[in-house]
């Protein structure tokens, strides 16, 4: 599974799993300082765990520099 974060817009975070044809999308109204917390629910929902993550890719470019840069960062 590939996880695409998304923290483009205020206040909200969107994540996505996807491999081939699935494709797992989620949005969360949180700050991005929960983004961990977002992550793990996430996760959790498709009874995946960490190590079924095979990467991580984020959406940069649009929205606060903070953001992305703790996004990244993950």
């Amino acid at each position: 599974m590939y996880l695409l974060i998304n923290t483009s817009v205020k206040d909200a975070i969107s994540l996505t799993l996807f491999k081939g044809n699935f494709v797992e999308q989620k949005n969360y109204p949180v700050a991005n300082r929960d983004l961990l917390l977002s992550i793990e629910s996430f996760l959790e929902a498709n009874t995946l765990g960490v190590q079924d993550v095979e990467g991580i890719a984020v959406l940069v470019g649009v929205g606060a520099f903070t953001s992305t840069r703790i996004a990244t960062t993950v």
